[in-house]
């Protein structure tokens, strides 16, 4: 879902700034992390949630980086 978010405001708006996407990439990794140490179990919600969250940061990434290789390519 956050994939598919991302890719269809990367159409229309312009794509959030790079730390915004590392920030959700993180919430995800933190929502990783607290889960392997088993501190707090996971539910769907969360889940649901944090991978919306990460899909999104993911491919604000990969279009950022993709913009950064057409501009330095073009000129």
């Amino acid at each position: 879902m956050g994939q598919m978010a991302m890719i269809l405001q990367w159409i229309w708006l312009p794509t959030p700034p790079l730390l915004v996407c590392v920030i959700c990439l993180g919430i995800l990794f933190v929502d990783w992390f607290i889960q392997q140490r088993g501190w707090l179990e996971s539910t769907n919600l969360r889940r649901l949630l944090t991978g919306t969250i990460g899909g999104y940061g993911l491919i604000g990434v990969y279009a950022t980086l993709f913009q950064m290789v057409i501009h330095r390519i073009i000129g």
